[in-house]
This record gives structure tokens, sequence and C-alpha cells, in this order.
């Protein structure tokens, strides 16, 4: 993370920040197996050819970057602050990218 505020008066201040994150997968998305009433929830590791899922998924981690600006400030007893900020998502997954609920065969 990495930033900056710059104060140019009590009345209008600038604000500037980036931050980035990294999420792994964790257990449950890899190995979870649970038979739900609408279905099988399987993890991307799972294997379960009753289930209609016959072969194991690669599954990434997801990196983030955020950035943000804003003006801030008072006078008085008016108090602002104007923030703009966006954040983009970057995910790795290979060859799985729908629900993992499988219907139940009956």
């Amino acid at each position: 993370m990495a930033g900056f505020v710059k104060n140019f008066s009590r009345v209008f201040n600038l604000r500037a920040n980036f931050a980035q994150c990294c999420r792994t997968p964790n257990i449950l998305e890899f190995y979870f197996r649970k038979a739900t009433p609408v279905g099988y929830n399987l993890g991307v590791e799972v294997i379960e050819p009753s289930a209609g899922k016959t072969a194991a998924h690669k599954l990434y981690p997801e990196f983030t970057n955020t950035y943000e600006a804003a003006l801030s400030g008072r006078h008085g007893g008016f108090n602002y602050d104007i923030i703009f900020f966006i954040t983009t998502l970057r995910t790795k997954f290979r060859g799985f990218l729908k629900s993992a609920i499988f219907p139940m065969k009956t």
C-alpha cells in the first residue's frame, strides 16, 4: 500500500492511495464435498461421476488493485469528503467458471 496526503489548507486537502491484495483459494474451494437438496456442492479438485463431474479443475489466486483519490476539508461547521475509487480484480481460473452446484441424479 502506498499513498500521500497534501494539505493545501483547512478548506482543501488532497489524498491518493494505491493498494494491492492477493487471495489464495481456501481448502473448502478445493476439497469440499457435500450433498444438498439442490445438488452436490463440490470443490474444484473433487471428482464425483454420479453428479456429472468427471474431471478436476485448476484454481489459482485472485489479485486486486485498488486506486483511490479524495478531496476533503472543513470550514466552520461544514465538513466534506469526496472520494473516488476503483478496484480491479484479476482472476486466474482455468477451465472452471460455472457454479460448483451439480444437480443430483435421481
